[in-house]
């Protein structure tokens, strides 16, 4: 019988800064999502700082591996369970070994939001290639201590099909800018589940390897 060998080859994304969450024996990880800020000058409107957090927000929940909340609800959470911890109650309340993998909040900066167009030429003239580029520097805290578990550069990118069309409107510019903040948002979530979730082999057979990523995680032809 021929065996297949498969080699699972792991990078791990964001830079330590600290010590890592508190692990949970039970339950998600919770995860607080804070709106990211915009650097002066990124070219950012208002509209896709809201995009952002609420594209990161949609891709955090169909994971389906996080409790989201806000953050003052995870810290009132931990204010609880510490009271509970140091017996000054009959001990109802959070139960320490569910709720404390949850210290995660999550914010960052958004550095860059822009279109950059290009001429492309053709036989007959030029058409115009727009590109949209998004650049995040996302951090991501320890709720229980405050500290740093990480921090990573993401950079979104998309580039729309070549066009004659003159984008006076701007709807082009627009597109690509939110289809970049979208591919921005979802390695985003990427570096938050490589934290919180670090890839684990499971089992291994004679033909087989499995390990604990979901569908949403993957694709074919990744490594």
């Amino acid at each position: 019988m021929r065996i297949l060998l498969f080699l699972l080859s792991v990078a791990v994304s964001l830079t330590l800064c600290g010590a890592d969450a508190p692990r949970g024996v039970e339950g998600k990880r919770v995860v607080a999502i804070e709106k990211f800020l915009a650097r002066s000058g990124s070219g950012a409107t208002d509209h896709e700082i809201d995009l952002v957090h609420d594209e990161i927000l949609d891709i955090v929940v169909n994971t389906r591996k996080f409790t989201v909340v806000e953050r003052e609800q995870i810290l009132q959470i931990l204010k609880e369970q510490g009271i509970v911890d140091a017996g000054m109650t009959d001990g109802k309340g959070p139960e320490s070994n569910k709720i404390q993998a949850a210290g995660y909040i999550m914010n960052g900066t958004i550095e860059r939001v822009e279109v950059s167009v290009t001429d492309l030429p053709m036989p007959d003239g030029t058409m115009k290639v727009h590109e949209g580029i998004v650049e995040i520097m996302l951090k991501l805290v320890n709720a229980e201590n405050s500290k740093i578990l990480g921090t990573k550069k993401i950079e979104g990118r998309f580039r729309a099909p070549p066009s004659y069309f003159n984008d006076a409107s701007g709807a082009i510019a627009r597109d690509v800018k939110a289809k970049a903040i979208k591919a921005a948002a979802q390695d985003v979530v990427n570096a938050l589940v490589e934290r919180a979730y670090p890839i684990t082999v499971l089992s291994v057979n004679r033909r087989f390897v499995t390990v604990n990523l979901s569908a949403e995680q993957t694709q074919i032809g990744d490594v």
